[in-house]
């Protein structure tokens, strides 16, 4: 089962972990593949826009991923254009995949650091 949580808010954070089991006759596996390449396009995207985002850290093995960014106040926008695309791809992957990946996107409250909500 591939973990996969976003965190979003000032300090934003990516997080996916595990390997989906979903192999094919050939013997590849396609949802840790779909995975590995949204998480990269995740990871470019934050990398070929460094005006917008400001990475903190930077972690991509197999199995275990990690990308931590601050977005500039005023590229808020600009970012959630980039990324809601990328974000998409989860999200079709654990619509039609969900035995072999489980998605959590949480939204950083604004009224308290320690509060997320789930959307």
């Amino acid at each position: 089962m591939i973990e996969v949580s976003f965190l979003m808010g000032d300090k934003s954070r990516l997080t996916v972990k595990g390997h989906g089991g979903c192999r094919t006759e050939q013997g590849g596996d396609i949802v840790c593949a779909a995975c590995s390449i949204v998480t990269t396009m995740i990871a470019q995207t934050l990398e070929d826009h460094p005006d917008v985002f400001a990475v903190e850290s930077s972690r991509l093995n197999s199995g275990d991923a990690e990308l931590v960014w601050k977005t500039a106040g005023e590229k808020v926008k600009d970012a959630s254009l980039m990324l809601e695309p990328l974000i998409l791809g989860y999200r079709l992957l654990a619509q039609d995949y969900g035995k072999y990946l489980n998605l959590r996107i949480m939204q950083k409250s604004s009224s308290s650091k320690d509060f997320c909500k789930t959307i």
